[in-house]
């Protein structure tokens, strides 16, 4: 028996070995096992990245699909609309091309390792939550609301350069489209309110009112959504 689950796990490629994996990654690929992943889907192995699914069990508004070396995920609000390519940082090679790209609002490698714009309070605990706290680099949100100590430490208001994180204007675009230009690397939180919600590098999360207990579970459900991007 196990001699039959380790040589399901482990398939012989003509540049190396193609292991399998039994959790998500956590981290980009290294070469050599980008370099295995490619010469096994050369070789018409199928390979499955993301063997860790979630799905919207109890709360509305997004859905995600699997397709191997990449995912995608969409907001299905009616207002919103939009889709995410997620795609395992570390390929060799994309999985679309650029014509095909252009299909996404959003192109991502995940897990992201660049900088988070919040853009609503209520996003924070989420981020902090997943450990990524030390990713926020700005907030499109008014700096008396922040309510986090540790992120409240580490901030940099208007004038004063002694944090880590920028303080942007509320619900201005523009400065968070400057803020994008000089920062392409960043991946921008949005909301239902959203008047840009097809802005470039932003993936928006709706939500709607609903009991405490509901907003637990829904809450629950939402972070283990967001940990297969962030």
């Amino acid at each position: 028996m196990k001699f039959i689950l380790a040589a399901s796990l482990l398939i012989a490629t003509t540049s190396g070995a193609y292991v399998a994996p039994t959790t998500n990654y956590d981290r980009c690929l290294t070469p050599s096992e980008a370099d295995d992943i490619a010469t096994a889907i050369s070789n018409g192995i199928d390979v499955d990245l993301f063997p860790d699914k979630v799905a919207p069990d109890q709360s509305s508004y997004w859905d995600m699909e699997y397709h191997g070396t990449y995912k995608i995920l969409k907001n299905t609000q009616d207002t919103i609309s939009t889709s995410y390519l997620l795609y395992q940082c570390g390929l060799s090679t994309m999985p679309f091309n650029d014509t095909e790209l252009a299909q996404f609002d959003s192109v991502f490698p995940v897990p992201y390792e660049g900088g988070i714009v919040v853009t609503a309070t209520t996003q924070i605990p989420n981020v902090e939550i997943l450990g990524r706290r030390d990713q926020i680099s700005a907030l499109a949100i008014t700096e008396n609301l922040v309510s986090s100590p540790c992120l409240s430490q580490v901030l940099i208001p208007e004038g004063k350069e002694n944090g880590s994180v920028t303080i942007l204007p509320l619900y201005n675009d523009t400065a968070v489209e400057d803020y994008l230009a000089a920062n392409p690397d960043s991946l921008i939180l949005g909301g239902s309110w959203d008047s840009a919600p097809k802005m470039k590098n932003k993936v928006v999360i709706s939500d709607i009112g609903e009991s405490p207990q509901k907003a637990i579970d829904d809450g629950v459900d939402v972070n283990e959504a967001q940990a297969e991007w962030l």
